[in-house]
């Protein structure tokens, strides 16, 4: 490959969807990671998507599938007597051209988000977006024990 076709070289990258955990008490809700080891997977793959022990991580950003639309999510939490919940993701996906040397980027708009509630209580889209890293995209609460 020559340097001039390198130059005109398009690559596709993806935005990530950015969920948040909030705990609720009797009293209060609080932006708080699950106090209990959580991994989050991807149905159809055997890859840690996120993961934290004993942490109080609150917030994780997870590729959508560009080439499906809908993306389907395993959060389990604890280790050993473990729970699990199911996050479905429905959504549009497009590419957004950005320029001849960055490319494009996936931009997705969420449709419809749900979860069944082993340990989450209920979620909320905050933003349909999926455009901007740091934008937070759904919100999922918990009852603390």
């Amino acid at each position: 490959m020559s340097a001039c076709e390198e130059e005109y070289e398009t690559s596709v990258s993806r935005t990530q969807m950015k969920l948040t955990f909030y705990r609720r008490t009797d009293t209060s809700t609080v932006n708080m990671g699950v106090s209990d080891t959580l991994n989050i997977y991807a149905l159809k793959t055997d890859s840690v998507l996120g993961s934290a022990g004993d942490s109080t991580t609150s917030a994780y950003s997870l590729p959508l599938s560009y080439t499906a639309d809908s993306t389907v999510f395993i959060l389990r939490k604890g280790a050993k007597n473990f729970v699990s919940d199911t996050l479905v993701v429905k959504y549009n996906a497009w590419a957004h051209f950005l320029s001849m040397d960055q490319g494009s980027v996936m931009y997705y708009n969420i449709s419809n988000a749900t979860i069944t509630h082993h340990f989450i209580s209920y979620m909320n889209i905050i933003s349909k977006n999926v455009r901007e890293v740091e934008t937070e995209n759904l919100r999922l609460y918990y009852v603390a024990k």
